[in-house]
C-alpha cells in the first residue's frame, strides 16, 4: 500500500480526490490533505468549499 499525502492541498486538488478510481489511487492510499494554515481548510472536508463531501480532513 501506498500513502500519499496531497500538499498543499487546494481547491484545484479536489479532482484528485474526486477520481481515485481513474488515476489508480484507492481509499487506502490517500492518508490525508494537508492545506497551510490561512488557506481556509483548518478542521473542514477537503471539499466543503464547493459543497462535496469528500472524507478527507
Amino acid at each position: 500500500m501506498r500513502k500519499i499525502t496531497i500538499y498543499p492541498y487546494d481547491v484545484s486538488n479536489l479532482h484528485l480526490l474526486l477520481h481515485k478510481a481513474m488515476i489508480d489511487i484507492s481509499d487506502d492510499d490517500v492518508i490525508e490533505c494537508v492545506s497551510p494554515k490561512g488557506w481556509g481548510y483548518e478542521n473542514e472536508d477537503a471539499g466543503y468549499k464547493v459543497g462535496i463531501e469528500t472524507g478527507f480532513w
